[in-house]
């Protein structure tokens, strides 16, 4: 009860088997270690009941932790890359489900961040009952391994890639016979396919004939190794049947035990065609050159000569050995050495400067001097001499340079007439707008005078109407009668006087209209042939089909020149025909250009007359115009007319076989619809007041005239018409007759726009 003790009790057990069992798991356990650690593996256990995990040094080496870190069970789990997990897990219930070990490569995160790949083999154990009570597996790092087979793969993709997709061929042949090629051998070759160039029994038949009988030679120079690492260039022929040049490079292998050749092959065509090219450029060239009349030389820095072309010879009378090796300065004038000297410090400073050409003064061979024009630059030096020479390009310019000198003082006197020129045509100027100005005024005052003479003229005929239905005897009759026609003959000499005018003073316009050429011809012929018949002359008139119903242009410009042309061919017929033909041709623009002929049997007109038909003021000669009588006006302003319409006229003729006088216009084309009735001036005026018509009743017309005898002659016309007429001789009266407090009510305001 103190403590003390008293006798100790025990019993023995004899432990031998075990300890000797515990001793061989012991070995065992290091045995295993031992051999873990030569496989550089890390391995660990896991217990399920109580849950415990053991790793081994080496595998917390291999997940970068340190020695003494207690791991988790769930530890592994979370740093399985995610790509890899559903993967990891898979597996695990399939080992599971068939009793089977787990053996798979996956990625897991090391200590320091990045991901490692690592090769997992484990054994789950378990009780008689089936249920795990342990885990034992082993972890082996294989991230230099995944890196270098994943370098493997892609090199193999690389070197793939690049024999299949290099430009140059590749191929490999046992005795031509061939083993392997890429696309771009089968394509130089003419084919789209290797598998068609793998399908040849073999590659001679693509060797031209000089190639092919030396085959086997080759072969057997390749066998020896002879050939290893050797360019040889060879011909060929496509599949088309085409002649090709291929460098070929090789080296003996080994293929499936054999002996074979690996050629690397380029297509070298275009080098040979562009070598063949340059050696004959290169010919042509040097023909050039020592044809050439100017020198061509090659010189140092330093201004020596290392060639000069045969054209030395001629020019400065010198040989090419007698030029080559000498200084270009021995020869230039000494008046003309500085500005060589200083052309060649520009050149070398700065080559790529635009320079004008090099004009000097050089001494021939026989003392005397010539003047050369040079084109100067640098050039690379020939072969294999390294640095630059200045090349240049030298003509005779002696004979030009003599000429220049001479147009020079030739200049020098121009200038001076040039100075005295100029004086002069400033006083043409001068004397040019005078004469405009008074060309100007005649033109204004032939207007108003043809315009002033005509009104008097109209009224001279008037009274001549109104004294022909006033009981004259016969003898005042004829008088009468001789009195109209001189009046009209004066008329129509002062019409075109007044038409000449205008067009001279540019005050003639075209009023463009839609028109009907039947309806223009029916008016014509209506017109002409009473006319007509009195000389005994037959009118013809032919219409072509070509020719539309209806046009757009300037009507009574036309009808103008058509009636004078007829006129001028009835005074010269008689008891003849007169044929008028109209036709039409349409142009690209979409404008029609109207062609119309008038061709008469009368008296024809001489060749040398013909030209000057229709200038101003001419007839064919002063016969003519006493016989015929006539301004000479016409003609003129048919062409006027007919040139401001678009168009041309001209004559063919012959003395004493008549004549033909065509003209065209250009047109558009017209509107049916908008075609009124005949244009004011397209129908005939009447002639007497027998002609003037009646309507069915009377108006009432104011008449606004200055002249006496023209407001007299109005209004006895419409008094004879049956009309009631009122007269105003001034503008204001008128204005005040029509809105004044007296105004009256008129049907029709008949106005001089001159008064």
């Amino acid at each position: 009860a103190a403590g003390q003790v008293l006798r100790m009790t025990g019993s023995v057990i004899d432990v031998t088997e075990r300890r000797n069992a515990q001793d061989d798991l012991r070995a065992n356990r290091e045995t295993l270690e031992l051999a873990i650690a030569a496989s550089n593996a890390g391995f660990f256990t896991r217990e399920f009941d109580p849950e415990r995990i053991s790793w081994s040094s080496r595998l917390k080496e291999i997940m970068g932790l340190p020695e003494n870190y207690d791991v988790d069970p769930g530890f592994f789990l979370e740093r399985v890359h995610r790509d890899d997990k559903q993967r990891f897990m898979e597996q695990i219930a399939v080992a599971r489900s068939h009793n089977a070990p787990v053996d798979i490569e996956l990625r897991a995160q090391h200590a320091s961040g990045k991901f490692v790949w690592l090769n997992i083999r484990w054994v789950e154990q378990a009780d008689q009952s089936g249920k795990p009570v342990r885990e034992i597996g082993f972890i082996r790092d294989i991230t230099t391994e995944k890196t270098a087979a994943a370098a493997l793969e892609a090199s193999e993709i690389k070197f793939r890639d690049l024999i299949e997709g290099s430009i140059q061929g590749v191929v490999i042949h046992h005795k031509y016979k061939p083993l392997f090629c890429n696309e771009a051998y089968a394509h130089m070759l003419g084919y789209e396919t290797v598998d068609e160039v793998m399908a040849l029994p073999s590659l001679t038949v693509h060797l031209q004939p000089e190639a092919r009988g030396n085959a086997e030679e080759f072969w057997n120079s390749v066998i020896a190794g002879d050939m290893d690492g050797q360019t040889v260039r060879r011909p060929v022929v496509d599949r088309m049947n085409r002649k090709r040049w291929f460098d070929v490079i090789g080296r003996r292998i080994k293929w499936d035990g054999q002996d074979a050749w690996q050629m690397s092959v380029m297509d070298v065509t275009h080098v040979v065609t562009a070598l063949r090219s340059l050696r004959e450029s290169e010919e042509r060239f040097r023909a050039l050159i020592e044809h050439s009349k100017d020198i061509v030389a090659l010189r140092t820095l330093e201004g020596v000569s290392t060639y000069v072309s045969p054209a030395s010879l001629r020019v400065t009378g010198y040989t090419q050995e007698e030029a080559k090796d000498t200084s270009v300065s021995e020869y230039v004038h000494p008046d003309d050495l500085a500005t060589v000297v200083e052309r060649s410090k520009a050149l070398i400073q700065n080559p790529h400067a635009d320079y004008p050409p090099l004009q000097f003064r050089l001494r021939k061979k026989d003392g005397g001097y010539i003047w050369l024009e040079s084109e100067v630059s640098l050039v690379p030096a020939p072969g294999n001499e390294g640095g630059l020479r200045v090349l240049s390009i030298s003509r005779d310019i002696t004979e030009r340079v003599e000429r220049e000198s001479e147009l020079k003082e030739i200049n020098e006197r121009l200038q001076q007439q040039t100075v005295k020129l100029m004086l002069l045509t400033q006083q043409l100027e001068l004397e040019r707008e005078n004469a405009t100005r008074a060309y100007a005024a005649k033109s204004q005052f032939l207007a108003m005078m043809s315009h002033e003479l005509r009104t008097p003229m109209t009224g001279i005929l008037g009274v001549a109407d109104l004294l022909t239905n006033s009981g004259l005897e016969d003898s005042q009759r004829n008088l009468l009668g001789t009195l109209t026609r001189s009046a009209y003959t004066l008329l129509d000499l002062l019409n075109d006087l007044l038409d000449f005018a205008k067009i001279e003073s540019g005050q003639v316009e075209l009023d463009n209209v839609d028109f009907s050429i039947h309806q223009i011809i029916e008016d014509v012929r209506a017109l002409f042939t009473p006319v007509a018949a009195k000389r005994g002359n037959a009118l013809k008139f032919d219409i072509d089909n070509s020719v539309d119903l209806v046009y757009f242009g300037d009507a009574k410009r036309y009808r103008q020149i058509v009636v004078n042309l007829i006129g001028n061919a009835n005074k010269f017929t008689e008891n003849g025909s007169i044929s008028i033909g109209v036709a039409a041709r349409r142009g690209e623009d979409g404008r029609f250009e109207l062609e119309t002929r008038v061709t008469d049997t009368g008296i024809g007109i001489a060749k040398k007359n013909q030209e000057r038909l229709f200038q101003p003021f001419v007839q064919e000669d002063i016969s003519t115009s006493r016989r015929f009588g006539g301004t000479g006006l016409g003609l003129a302003i048919c062409k006027s007319l007919s040139e401001m319409m678009g168009g041309r006229i001209w004559v063919e003729s012959a003395l004493g076989q008549g004549s033909t006088f065509a003209f065209t216009v250009s047109v558009e084309a017209g509107n049916a619809e908008k075609l009124s009735v005949v244009p004011d001036g397209m129908r005939r005026t009447p002639t007497s007041l027998t002609d003037l018509p009646v309507l069915e009743r009377s108006l009432h017309i104011l008449v606004a005239e200055d002249n006496d005898t023209t407001r007299m002659l109005i209004s006895a016309m419409l008094d004879k018409m049956g009309h009631h007429v009122t007269t105003a001789d001034h503008g204001a009266d008128a204005v005040s007759l029509v809105i004044g407090p007296s105004a009256q009510q008129f049907d029709i305001i008949l106005m001089d726009m001159q008064m």
